[in-house]
């Protein structure tokens, strides 16, 4: 199998944790059949990358997330606004791309942080309509190069975020030359990513 990452057929099975249903997709009938999926880890032995050998179809994960920003414990948000500003240098003049923005609790951070040219862009119904309801600029779609083109202007943003997002992107290429390809050439790139070292151990 290839890897996503260095594209060498080098992908092969670390943990094959059997067929689950997707987290918190509770069903409301006992007799309701649950579709279960194939959660196998794979381990790249060329770049060590280390995801899911099969993922799960992003129009059947995230037609409605159901994991809302707002139901999470995020401590870090006014160090990450503080890095922002004094390590990228960026000022309350900046455009400001957030991918996957979620329900915009970062977003409305930002706004309270003086921040004004702020936009988001969100795959799920119910998180996307939650931001809409906050009176912030958001998009609803899958963000890659395509949706990138045809929504923005090249070189926008002078900062594109994406929090807790790229885990789940199984087309990397295909996101980054969207990024790529709407962050100014002095741009900066934000990501933040869980760390999964306490669940391997």
């Amino acid at each position: 199998m290839d890897c996503r990452v260095c594209k060498q057929n080098s992908f092969e099975l670390l943990i094959d944790f059997g067929k689950h249903p997707i987290v918190h997709n509770l069903s409301k009938r006992k007799e309701e059949a649950q579709e279960k999926h194939a959660f196998r880890l794979g381990y790249c032995n060329k770049c060590n990358f280390i995801g899911l050998m099969e993922c799960i179809d992003p129009n059947n994960f995230y037609q409605n997330y159901l994991t809302p920003s707002e139901w999470k414990n995020e401590p870090h948000l006014p160090r990450l606004v503080n890095l922002i500003k004094d390590l990228m240098g960026a000022t309350h003049k900046a455009t400001i791309l957030d991918i996957g923005c979620n329900d915009g609790k970062f977003l409305e951070r930002l706004k309270k942080e003086g921040f004004k040219k702020i936009f988001g862009i969100e795959p799920s119904e119910n998180s996307y309509q939650a931001a809409l309801s906050k009176g912030l600029k958001v998009n609803k779609a899958f963000f890659n190069k395509k949706i990138a083109g045809e929504v923005y202007s090249k070189g926008f943003f002078d900062l594109v975020v994406t929090r807790q997002v790229l885990e789940h992107i199984s087309n990397l290429d295909d996101f980054m030359e969207g990024v790529n390809l709407i962050i100014k050439d002095n741009g900066c790139l934000v990501i933040e990513i869980p760390d999964s070292e306490w669940n391997l151990d």
